[in-house]
């Protein structure tokens, strides 16, 4: 096996399926990096910009039906015969949107752009349902941050590339190149489709039973009370400041190649400095600080974003305050959201992610979108960017919430014996994941009344063996229960064997 496959975690006969969803990936995202820039510069340069808080408010219902309508179909067709038929759909589709294009109608740019933004959403369920059909859970851990890193890679091509096919081919046109991008994904998935392995469909559940299930699990969890209010109001935080920056974009360069070569460079710097950011920086900021204090920082970049444009609406201005926020959310703070879902249960999880997205998120874009129409008829831009910066707050006081609900769930995950939300991309405890809540949870656990929970705390300590579980470990070196001596003995052995001795006699002098 070849040094690249060991580093990342590529075992033997896995090659060929780490190879199909790398390729996977990159042709999906380089196509939507492409088609979804040029939709945007279309929309903008030749429609304009005084309907976008229209049409935030029909992406947010549009999207919420679709996501009801794939939940309907993926949940009761064979995988091998639905990802095919999406993906022949969706190319479908974007030829459509094409042709209705040359119409010339006015009205055909709205409905592009909405579809441009359905299909985004739809591949990327069907890219992701792919990688779930070919790894199992132990290959997943393993292999989805390489599928996650190809798709990142894809968007900084694809988005790069707009200024290139420009000299080529008319804006219009990148539409097609998305959807020859997906046919490449067909052939991808029609390839391995003998391979995979086959799939059963399980009993229909009518939507509304499989809608009114997620709300009573978010209603037991105080984690995901926080979390669904966190996202709408996210959802909220996102438009508010993409519809000035589109608007200022937009008056900054008339010409419609122009301002989707920007777009283009815009989006591949972004993406690029949130790849290093994830590669680089994600991980030991989770470790010193934790993944909610990630997503705090997030809510301030808004609060300072909005702040700012109170007071100024320059296009320099805007484009930098959007180029962090853009970097960080895709750098750091998705995936520390996607973290905090790790207390749920496992059976619970995706279903749980799958609904944060189709309902509170979408009612986000919906909510967004409502609250823009309103701003624009009522107040002045800088009016509408006062609001911006008192939802900021109010999102930082929601996610400030978040990190005690946060730590309740890690706690409450220990003490039933899962250890899940502690384990990391090879299911060890030695590659715990880097958080600085779910350390202090098992240093807490650690000193638990409870000897099921002080069992498992130092048998996680003890593989982990970081420096801050020094003292926990001299501490139940002594314990009452052999097991946790033990387990406390094995991991200063492995962290500091000399101030371990002392501890190792006494503990061998016990019962």
């Amino acid at each position: 096996m070849g040094i690249g496959a060991r580093l990342l975690r590529i075992r033997a006969g896995e090659t060929r399926m780490a190879l199909t969803l790398v390729g996977l990936m990159l042709v999906t995202s380089a196509g939507a990096g492409i088609g979804g820039t040029a939709s945007d510069a279309l929309l903008f340069a030749r429609y304009g910009t005084a309907a976008l808080p229209q049409l935030y408010l029909a992406l947010g219902v549009v999207s919420f039906v679709c996501a009801l309508g794939v939940s309907a179909v993926f949940g009761r067709v064979r995988r091998e015969r639905v990802y095919p038929a999406a993906l022949v759909a969706l190319a479908a589709l974007l030829v459509a949107v094409r042709a209705i294009l040359l119409t010339g109608s006015d009205a055909a740019y709205p409905v592009m752009w909405l579809a441009a933004n359905v299909v985004l959403m739809l591949q990327g369920i069907v890219a992701w349902g792919v990688a779930s059909w070919l790894c199992d859970a132990r290959q997943a851990r393993r292999l989805f941050p390489v599928a996650n890193a190809a798709k990142i890679l894809g968007t900084i091509v694809g988005t790069a590339s707009v200024g290139a096919f420009l000299v080529v081919a008319r804006l219009d046109d990148l539409l097609i190149v998305w959807s020859v991008a997906l046919v490449g994904a067909l052939l991808v998935v029609v390839r391995i489709r003998g391979d995979a392995p086959a799939t059963l469909v399980r009993t229909a559940t009518p939507l509304r039973e499989e809608l009114l299930i997620g709300f009573r699990i978010v209603r037991t969890s105080s984690l995901l009370r926080w979390l669904a209010v966190s996202l709408v109001l996210f959802s909220v935080l996102f438009f508010a400041l993409a519809l000035p920056f589109t608007r200022a974009a937009r008056a900054a360069m008339p010409d419609e190649r122009d301002l989707a070569s920007f777009l283009g460079v815009f989006n591949a710097t972004t993406t690029a400095a949130a790849f290093c950011a994830s590669l680089f920086v994600a991980e030991r900021f989770y470790a010193r600080f934790g993944v909610v204090n990630a997503i705090l920082v997030f809510t301030l970049i808004y609060l300072a974003g909005f702040v700012t444009l109170v007071a100024t609406g320059s296009f320099l201005v805007i484009a930098a305050i959007r180029w962090i926020q853009m970097a960080w959310l895709a750098g750091m703070a998705d995936a520390a959201y996607q973290a905090l879902f790790n207390p749920v249960p496992p059976d619970r999880r995706d279903q749980m992610r799958a609904f944060m997205e189709g309902v509170p998120g979408q009612a986000g874009i919906a909510l967004a979108g409502l609250l823009l129409m309103t701003g624009d008829l009522a107040f002045d831009p800088r009016a509408v960017a006062l609001g911006g910066a008192v939802a900021a707050a109010a999102t930082f006081a929601v996610i400030w919430r978040t990190r005690g609900a946060y730590r309740e769930a890690l706690v409450s995950a220990l003490r039933a014996g899962r250890p899940e939300p502690f384990l990391g991309a090879d299911d060890s405890y030695g590659r715990l994941l880097a958080d600085r809540a779910a350390v202090r949870t098992l240093l807490g656990g650690a000193r638990s009344e409870d000897v099921a929970t002080r069992r498992a705390s130092l048998q996680m300590l003890a593989d982990v063996a970081v420096p801050e579980a020094r003292d926990a470990l001299l501490a139940a070196a002594t314990d009452d229960d052999a097991v946790v001596r033990a387990h406390a003995l094995r991991g200063g052995a492995r962290l500091a064997p000399q101030a371990f001795v002392d501890a190792a006699r006494d503990a061998l002098a016990m019962p």
